[in-house]
């Protein structure tokens, strides 16, 4: 006979004091946070995450493992591996709102009714410890039973280093800035010396570029229509083709090696160069073309 949910709510109260939040199963887990904030969990069968969380106390009740452990960053982690709605996942071509765990449960589920992925994002100035505000979201979610799945993502990353640790720990939407790649100067030169600059880029992203874009009529992300004539193509082009570059290089050599869907944004942070809804839809175009699917450009 498994576990009740009641029976489950009695072991743990007993065994662990009161709790904060919600008593969540995990097929025949149950899960739960103390007022000591600690994460108590009892089984009665065997259960592969029961038995690699690292405990502080651990017993055996009528037949039923009890464990109580310190909500440590491996335990987190171990969490997140384990149970799927604990982990964050990437929202795809769905819009996102930015949450915080100040939210009602409800409130987050109010925003999946409607299409909308709640996504986490940490505060520059306060969380700037990656690997501890994941964690935090984590134990949000098994305090407060959510199960509806959301986003997080990591702030603006500066660095390979800082796309690696990310995708390490697990987060569904890295922000790559690609502010520095942005070619300040163009939009002070002239006609003629964009002119000489855009002849001396390769003859063949030339041809892709002019035979992709010239008289043909686009239609960007709000609505609005887009026509490139051949001036402003080549201010585009000259001013965000290392944007392009470095984006594509990124992706492919990190996120193409993730076995799990990542959604990816660039952002122009530090940019002074005001980025047209023409530029926007080229980047985008381009990234996607190129094999570095992009979700949105960060202005």
């Amino acid at each position: 006979m498994s576990l009740s949910k009641n029976r489950a709510e009695e072991l743990i109260k007993g065994f662990a004091g009161e709790l904060k939040g919600e008593i969540v199963q995990v097929d025949s887990l149950f899960l739960a946070i103390n007022t000591d904030d600690k994460l108590a969990c009892i089984s009665e069968s065997t259960n592969r995450l029961m038995e690699s969380l690292q405990a502080e106390q651990e017993q055996v009740i009528d037949g039923v493992h009890c464990k109580l452990c310190v909500l440590t960053n491996m335990n987190a982690e171990l969490v997140r591996r384990n149970v799927r709605w604990a982990a964050p996942s990437a929202a795809g071509q769905a819009p996102t709102q930015t949450v915080s765990t100040d939210c009602d449960v409800k409130q987050l589920e109010a925003l999946i009714k409607q299409g909308i992925k709640p996504m986490f994002v940490p505060n520059a100035d306060v969380e700037k410890n990656y690997r501890g505000f994941l964690d935090k979201i984590t134990w949000w979610t098994v305090q407060n039973g959510y199960k509806k799945g959301y986003s997080a993502d990591a702030g603006v990353l500066k660095t390979e280093e800082e796309v690696v640790g990310a995708l390490v720990l697990g987060y569904s939407q890295l922000k790559l800035d690609c502010g520095s790649k942005v070619n300040e100067e163009i939009a002070n030169l002239s006609s003629e010396e964009v002119a000489q600059k855009y002849a001396a880029l390769p003859e063949d992203f030339r041809s892709k570029l002019e035979s992709s874009y010239l008289d043909q009529k686009f239609k960007a992300a709000d609505g609005s229509k887009i026509k490139f004539e051949m001036p402003e193509l080549k201010r585009i082009a000259l001013t965000y083709v290392e944007v392009i570059v470095y984006a594509r290089y990124v992706h492919n050599t990190y996120l193409n090696n993730t076995p799990w869907p990542v959604d990816f944004v660039v952002a122009l942070q530090g940019s002074k160069t005001v980025l047209t809804a023409p530029a926007e839809f080229l980047i985008l175009n381009e990234l996607e073309r190129l094999g570095a699917r992009t979700k949105a450009i960060m202005k």
